[in-house]
């Protein structure tokens, strides 16, 4: 699903790719790493970025809870949510599937 060479922007000022420290690919493996417990995706729109339909971008706004670490969850009053636009660029490979080359994620 994701390209060799994506990048990934996060909140926090996080910017991660196959050649940052972490890595992406290390970062989305680690124990660490919490993904989204439910989310709902709203306003979604693609658009095409080339006339082969080669390349595309999704945007949309999400809501999102997450499950807390421990220590996190010590500190919580309530339930984390997490609304956000989000951006995807995405790009057909020569096999005809899609990869996404980068992703953007920012608060609002």
């Amino acid at each position: 699903m994701l390209a060799d060479d994506s990048i990934m922007l996060f909140p926090g000022c996080m910017m991660l790719t196959s050649e940052s420290s972490p890595t992406l690919k290390s970062s989305l493996t680690s124990d660490s790493f919490t993904p989204w417990k439910t989310y709902v995706i709203r306003d979604s729109h693609v658009r095409l970025l080339d006339r082969h339909g080669l390349c595309g971008v999704v945007r949309y706004r999400v809501t999102a809870e997450r499950d807390l670490n421990n220590k996190e969850r010590e500190q919580a009053k309530e339930i984390v949510i997490f609304n956000a636009l989000c951006i995807s660029t995405w790009q057909k490979t020569d096999e005809g599937d899609w990869k996404m080359a980068s992703h953007q994620q920012t608060p609002c």
